[in-house]
């Protein structure tokens, strides 16, 4: 949480930021009103559109979720700043605008999750995938703790919450091995009938080898053939190699 500087803070008093507030929650429900049938239309919506694909349809959900996110973001936290010693009346006002603007995120928030389930639905996982679905949960435990901060009066502990979302973000990431995870969702999608990309497998990194190595024997034989030759090149670099290119990923 960053203090607005006091000449700011008080130029722009309780009327004005709950204007400015009201304002653009009208804006936010319109847009979202009369987008409500490209947000949750999925896989109907996307044959539908023209010229419109999975790809497209997916990406636009979740670089409009950064987009509006960041600027309510610091939109919000500005005028928590600026009404911080406004009158009672005025704050409540405040806090309900404040709380209507970051449910309106939150229905963008819930679509672009809709559009990267329907992605990985249709064309499995990758590694970028797990990072943007990561964000987006991030995204929404950023607002949660910023809604709180701001019903309870409690903004000074926003930024502290922040980091330890951050924190707490990148440790689980480590911990679920988005190369491994890749693996693991889309060997269990192969073995439902969906296509397996084994060309994509191989460029992963040494995180995903050991659950390659388990999985390659429940792929098909063309599968099994790229990835065998793969990891068997793999094996002889390691052999090969010195300390310079150790890591424990290749190690184990």
């Amino acid at each position: 949480y960053v203090p607005v500087p006091p000449a700011i803070a008080h130029r722009f008093g309780a009327i004005e930021v709950n204007t400015v507030l009201a304002l653009v929650a009208a804006m936010f429900l319109a847009f979202v009103a009369i987008q409500i049938r490209y947000y949750f239309g999925g896989h109907a919506h996307v044959l539908a559109a023209e010229g419109l694909t999975v790809a497209d349809y997916a990406r636009r959900g979740f670089f409009e979720l950064s987009a509006v996110a960041a600027l309510a973001m610091v939109l919000l936290v500005t005028a928590d700043a600026c009404t911080a010693d406004a009158p009672a009346r005025g704050r409540a006002v405040f806090c309900a605008l404040a709380l209507t603007l970051i449910g309106l995120v939150f229905v963008i928030l819930f679509s672009a999750c809709q559009r990267m389930a329907l992605y990985v639905d249709l064309y499995g996982l990758t590694v970028l995938r797990v990072w943007v679905s990561a964000a987006i949960v991030a995204f929404g435990a950023l607002f949660v703790c910023l809604a709180g901060a701001i019903a309870f009066n409690r903004s000074e502990r926003f930024g502290g919450s922040a980091l330890t979302i951050g924190v707490i973000a990148v440790v689980a990431l480590e911990i679920v091995n988005p190369d491994a995870l890749t693996v693991r969702v889309n060997v269990n999608r192969a073995i439902s009938g969906s296509e397996f990309d084994a060309q994509y497998a191989s460029r992963l990194s040494a995180d995903a080898y050991p659950v390659l190595a388990e999985s390659a024997s429940r792929l098909a034989p063309s599968d099994q053939s790229v990835l065998r030759t793969f990891l068997q090149q793999e094996l002889a670099e390691l052999e090969a190699a010195d300390l310079r290119s150790w890591n424990w990923s290749r190690h184990v």
